[in-house]
């Protein structure tokens, strides 16, 4: 079996890379993020916030991603819309980007396109072990 090669890793913001528990919870769940978007570009995975969020620039900032990398993307369109201009601008294949997001709606139209999606449930966002095995499919 051939293992799958993700080239993009694509996030919703709200509630999939911010929970909303308690401060403890949001400050550890920050450091997994911030872990997590740096072993992305450490490995030359590209990384994309797909949000309506019209501050999520600030947010991101606030939050010590964006100074950690130079390959976030901020999408403000559909993501279906996003999805075929995004593989055509990059030449990546539908197989090669994962979608992650909390709205089970989203992930279905992403599913629909052929692009793999990974429902997170907003309470405790993404989990390290999913992530790590999604990685060492994208990185082997």
């Amino acid at each position: 079996m051939q293992r799958r090669r993700y080239k993009a890793f694509v996030f919703d913001y709200d509630n999939t890379l911010t929970i909303s528990n308690s401060p403890a919870q949001r400050t550890a769940y920050l450091e997994t993020i911030q872990q997590m978007m740096q072993q992305l570009t450490s490995n030359g995975i590209y990384v994309a916030i797909a949000s309506y969020n019209w501050d999520t620039d600030r947010l991101l900032t606030d939050m010590g991603i964006q100074s950690k990398t130079d390959m976030i993307k901020e999408i403000r369109r559909q993501y279906r819309i996003w999805m075929r201009e995004r593989g055509r601008h990059t030449s990546l294949r539908k197989s090669e980007i994962i979608f992650f997001d909390d709205d089970l709606f989203n992930c279905q139209a992403v599913e629909a396109y052929g692009v793999r999606a990974i429902n997170i449930a907003p309470s405790s966002g993404i989990q390290m072990q999913v992530f790590e095995s999604l990685l060492s499919e994208s990185t082997q």
